[in-house]
């Protein structure tokens, strides 16, 4: 189920997993206390009611840098970016869902919506704090070389259908059927961005797991691979996992 500004083919398109106004309330009431929130949304209209819950918490008792969260944030609307920057919401989200259930999403969106499907590229435009992951173990596949391989190629299973490349490339330049050279930076995303998803920022020159099951990776840079294949078999510096509670 997501819940959608416009009718999908799945289950209940137009009903939010809360009555919004009981929601709004229990953001408020968890934003006065201090805490970080974290809501996973899949749908454009669940992305939307949490932007508003998340705003009319912060307007109601500003406090600093509150860096409220949005897991997975599948399917957004493009006026929804701007409000993400402005209110400093970090995208938390995992781009090897392309890969493992891409193919279904034409079938549930449409092929419009669809092409929307985890707009990385237009969220670090604009300016947003993104930090990728691989919603482990909800997913089966964990290393980090995957989720960076979604976040490029957005190639899904069945390597039939890319959604829109533009909007939602990380780094590179991918259009079919040519798939050029790649060379890797340290790229935010899965660096300082994995950080900054946390309730704190780890201390200058000090690696520290943001939360419990939390991790960073420190991709090599400078690699350069020449089709879809070498991405997954990246090589990286550092990969560091904290352990669950």
């Amino acid at each position: 189920m997501a819940y959608c500004h416009e009718p999908h083919n799945g289950e209940r398109w137009d009903m939010p997993t809360w009555n919004p106004q009981t929601y709004k309330d229990a953001v408020r009431a968890l934003h006065d206390t201090g805490l970080q929130i974290c809501v996973h949304c899949a749908g454009d209209a669940a992305a939307d009611l949490t932007l508003d819950a998340f705003e009319e918490a912060m307007n109601g008792n500003p406090r600093p840098d509150p860096r409220h969260r949005i897991e997975h944030a599948v399917i957004t609307k493009p006026e929804s970016t701007q409000r993400m920057r402005e209110l400093g919401v970090v995208v938390s989200t995992q781009p090897q869902f392309i890969r493992l259930g891409g193919d279904g999403y034409a079938d549930l969106f449409g092929e419009e919506r669809a092409r929307r499907a985890i707009v990385t590229r237009e969220w670090l435009d604009a300016g947003v704090t993104v930090a990728l992951g691989s919603d482990s173990p909800s997913t089966p596949w964990y290393t980090p070389q995957v989720t960076l391989f979604g976040a490029v190629t957005r190639v899904t299973f069945s390597n039939q259908r890319v959604v829109d490349w533009y909007i939602g490339r990380l780094v590179g330049d991918y259009r079919l059927p040519n798939i050029p050279i790649y060379q890797f930076p340290n790229i935010p995303a899965y660096r300082d961005d994995v950080s900054r998803r946390g309730d704190r920022p780890p201390e200058r020159g000090h690696v520290s797991p943001p939360a419990p099951g939390a991790g960073y990776v420190d991709i090599r840079p400078g690699q350069r691979t020449t089709g879809t294949r070498g991405l997954s078999l990246m090589r990286v510096n550092l990969m560091i996992m904290s352990r669950l509670p």
